[in-house]
């Protein structure tokens, strides 16, 4: 995997895509999906540029959403390379993703979108060693590259390591 810097440099090289700062998360939810897999859908106060289905075609068009759904590899990656909390980071490791959403409720997050053709080959920006993928429409991925807690966020993470920890000394002691 790439660090966060370096992916951040290279998808702004890229003439389409821009950055948008300071989106405000009003509500995240964590989703397993019918593949096993899990991701969190954020829901943002301001909508951001993105490619959505149309209901009556079914083809996809550029619009908007107060939507992001993010793989949860992705989140736990986020909050390493920023450094978050590697209690928080463990706990997201072993599945337990709970704390993390509800910290993320009131963030602000620097999103790039990447814009990506339909039919040419596309390279993955963190993970060099993965196999580009060949979209099937237009889309713009979003990539969030900063997310600063909010006052509340930052309290739920420091309690949550405070629990941890007097847990962890707890079952030291016994």
């Amino acid at each position: 995997m790439r660090q966060l810097k370096e992916v951040v440099s290279l998808l702004l090289k890229q003439k389409d895509n821009k950055r948008v700062d300071n989106v405000v998360v009003t509500k995240a939810t964590s989703v397993k999906l019918k593949n096993g897999k899990t991701k969190v859908k954020l829901q943002l106060a301001d909508a951001i540029e993105a490619y959505i289905e149309d209901s009556n075609t079914g083809e996809f068009v550029r619009g908007t959403t107060n939507e992001l759904w993010i793989p949860i590899g992705q989140m736990i990656y986020l909050f390493e390379e920023l450094e978050m909390s590697d209690m928080l980071v463990n706990a997201m490791r072993n599945g337990v993703n709970t704390v993390a959403i509800k910290a993320l409720c009131g963030a602000k997050l620097d999103v790039i979108l990447e814009e990506v053709k339909a039919n040419v080959p596309h390279a993955h920006a963190y993970d060099e060693e993965r196999e580009e993928e060949l979209p099937e429409h237009d889309t713009i991925y979003h990539h969030i590259v900063a997310i600063r807690l909010n006052d509340d966020g930052k309290r739920i993470v420091q309690a949550y390591e405070d629990a941890a920890f007097a847990e962890a000394v707890k079952a030291a002691l016994a």
